[in-house]
């Protein structure tokens, strides 16, 4: 066993019992920066990485889940971009998780499924195209959430979407007098109209 492969199985480890706030944020950068720099081939790794980022995903310290975001877009970067569509097993494994966080119906489960939303949408090419609706439905389900995390998550999220499909996220879709992008800029510009702090927000 290389000395790479020892330390990805003990970063693994870390994440997947250790409690301790700084070997898990090591973990996760570690991680990030093999995956990022494409050093040694990682894609083996794969779906231990995705799994194991389940938790971190989910964690109660919001400084975690955006670093376990970070890493998981790192990762994603591993997989060839001929492979990032609707049949591939670990995009497939991302989005269970995603609807699982959702379902949660929590601070720590909406901000985590916003969180891959963003990942997947930047990092998973054509996969999103089939699930583009709905993450749009949650998003701005959650733009007034009360808890400022999961609000400014789903504020940043559309802009992402916007991106990701242009034609979409415009379209009026039948049964709706009004796009994606009409209800997100009329929700944006009430909200710059009211506090400062959700004038920052938007």
């Amino acid at each position: 066993m290389s000395s790479v492969e020892t330390e990805v199985n003990r970063c693994l480890e870390w994440l997947g019992s250790e409690r301790n706030e700084v070997r898990r944020m090591t973990a996760l950068r570690v991680i990030e920066v093999l995956c990022s720099n494409h050093l040694v081939p990682l894609h083996s790794y794969l779906t231990k990485f995705f799994a194991t980022l389940s938790n971190p995903l989910r964690d109660q310290r919001s400084e975690i889940r955006v670093a376990a975001a970070r890493t998981l877009g790192a990762c994603m970067g591993l997989i060839p971009m001929s492979e990032r569509n609707v049949r591939n097993p670990g995009l497939n494994f991302l989005y269970e998780e995603l609807q699982r966080n959702f379902q949660m119906a929590s601070v720590e489960g909406y901000h985590g499924a916003l969180l891959v939303s963003q990942e997947l949408l930047q990092h998973g090419g054509m996969y999103m195209q089939s699930h583009f609706g709905q993450v749009c439905d949650m998003a701005l389900k959650l733009k007034e959430y009360r808890d400022p995390i999961v609000h400014k998550a789903a504020i940043a999220l559309l802009p992402v979407l916007a991106r990701y499909s242009p034609q979409e996220f415009t379209r009026v879709n039948t049964g709706s007098s009004e796009s994606m992008m009409g209800r997100a800029c009329n929700y944006l510009i009430t909200l710059s109209r009211t506090s400062d702090r959700d004038r920052a927000a938007a």
